[in-house]
């Protein structure tokens, strides 16, 4: 697969590095990183200073040692992981949420040579590192970039296809996803084939850790010549999207749920109760005053926002289909990084197409476990590779259109007696898009005395959505009630109901 843009060709089969080299001869002044200050750093300047993280990398004699990246998503991070590619250097990059003690442990398990961070981490990077021992700690170090000088070294190094190019650590941190070289340019081209993107700006991740975040938030862009804008500080994503002007934005199924309660809660702020109500009833009838409701909806966005990628292995087929009916560009995708984009939909709001070989294990009915046929076998720290057939523990089933389904994990599938399936995240991702909830955790077990299945759910509220409601009569009893109204007004768009709930402690 290949990106073109302007008669240009980039082949995402050769190198990650090569791929942006080769944005940069196209487009040497164009932006590839715009700094939360503006500060702008172009394409040929990026390559630049990878090549002098490179060059540093080789002088520190790395002899086959990691590097790991932790903290916030910057330009120098950004060279940095880059630069140790080009070095050859596989780059371990870690979820902003380990503890101190779990980052150390990491460093030191996986003989960690150098660790970048952003300032914001320094106090948990330094006590890791020196906890570890015998690495080097590098923070942000953009005042050094603006003395680096142009060197041929380091550009588009050979890098092993199968060789470790990132190797993801979660806050859990035992099933970590091993990245090839070659497997990272087989889902770039897997996604260059279904996206057209080469003429948007993206918002950058907030943070490294993420495979998907990794892949489509920030090689992806650069691979295809966009631009790519820092975030601000924790801000939100409708906030930030604004701050920056970007206008295509990656995100994971719980990221874009969030985005849709935040768009609608302020859009009712803004207008007020009154004026909403009438808003409301007046958009059933016509086009016209539904589409000056859309227009509001992408004015708190900043008019800005055109283009959503969404990743994870279930999304809320609802909540995309609301986006794309705000005029949003929805591509949904059902993408597991280490396999590559295994499926991804063509038209927005509509369910994936495969993008590789599938197939269905049957589990119930005309549902069954979704089995991938990969040209590169899968990795995970502490287990071989698995070649082949690859089951991903997602439960799904074929349209007759062809698309892909997705409805669950195989482990959360409960199973009535007449062997009808109902899917945990089915029912949690309905009862997240309500205002006064923030998570749920669904789980059921089997009634003897019915032959049914009693589903249960562990409400943890938006506490800031609920001090609204409640004001100065909060209670936990009041709590109780307005949670238990909200379920009985979510019911019938349930696909099961909730026969018993529990509100989780809340974490002081």
């Amino acid at each position: 697969m290949c990106f073109k843009k302007g008669g240009t060709t980039v082949r995402t089969d050769m190198n990650i590095c090569c791929a942006v080299e080769s944005r940069a001869a196209d487009f040497a002044e164009k932006p590839a990183f715009i700094c939360r200050g503006g500060e702008k750093h172009t394409f040929a300047g990026l390559v630049l200073h990878a090549r002098f993280v490179a060059r540093e990398m080789r002088l520190l004699g790395m002899d086959g040692r990691a590097a790991a990246v932790v903290g916030d998503v910057s330009y120098s991070g950004l060279c940095a992981v880059l630069g140790c590619l080009m070095a050859s250097v596989p780059v371990i990059v870690a979820d902003a949420s380990l503890s101190r003690e779990e980052l150390a442990a990491v460093l030191e398990e996986y003989g960690v040579g150098a660790l970048f961070y952003s300032r914001r981490f320094s106090e948990k990077a330094l006590a890791a590192a020196g906890q570890a021992g015998g690495l080097l700690p590098v923070p942000e170090f953009d005042e050094l970039l603006t003395d680096a000088v142009p060197s041929a070294e380091g550009g588009g190094a050979d890098i092993a296809p199968d060789a470790p190019a990132f190797m993801i650590f979660t806050a859990h941190g035992k099933r970590a996803a091993i990245l090839t070289h070659k497997n990272i340019c087989a889902t770039l081209g897997s996604l260059a084939g279904a996206l057209d993107i080469s003429s948007y700006t993206f918002l950058s991740p907030l943070s490294w850790g993420g495979a998907f975040d990794l892949v489509a938030g920030i090689l992806l862009p650069l691979s295809a010549g966009c631009t790519l804008v820092e975030r601000g500080d924790r801000r939100s994503s409708a906030r930030a999207v604004v701050e920056s002007g970007a206008t295509a934005l990656v995100c994971t199924p719980e990221r874009l749920t969030s985005l849709e309660k935040a768009l609608k809660i302020r859009s009712v702020k803004t207008l007020g109760k009154l004026r909403t109500l009438l808003y409301g009833l007046a958009a059933g009838v016509g086009p016209e005053t539904r589409l000056l409701g859309h227009r509001r909806i992408r004015a708190l966005l900043g008019d800005s926002l055109r283009l959503i990628i969404c990743g994870g292995a279930y999304t809320d087929a609802d909540c995309v289909r609301q986006f794309a009916s705000w005029g949003f560009d929805v591509y949904n995708c059902y993408y597991l990084t280490e396999c590559g984009a295994a499926a991804i939909s063509r038209v927005s709001g509509g369910t994936p197409v495969p993008l590789v070989p599938t197939e269905i294990n049957p589990v119930a009915g005309n549902y069954g476990e979704i089995i991938l046929t990969l040209a590169e076998p899968v990795r995970y720290f502490g287990a071989d590779a698995a070649e082949g057939p690859f089951a991903t523990g997602d439960i799904g089933r074929f349209e007759e259109d062809g698309s892909l389904e997705i409805c669950g994990r195989r482990k959360t599938i409960l199973l009535s007696g007449s062997g009808a399936p109902v899917f945990p995240e089915k029912i949690s991702a309905v009862l997240c898009r309500s205002r006064y909830i923030s998570r749920a955790a669904v789980s059921g077990r089997f009634d003897t005395g019915t032959s049914g299945i009693l589903v249960s759910a562990v409400i943890t509220p938006d506490y800031k959505a609920v001090a609204s409601a409640l004001g100065s009569k909060y209670s936990d009893n009041r709590l109780r009630l307005l949670i238990g109204r909200e379920l009985e007004r979510i019911t019938p768009r349930l696909p099961h109901k909730i026969d018993e709930f529990h509100i989780a402690e809340k974490k002081s």
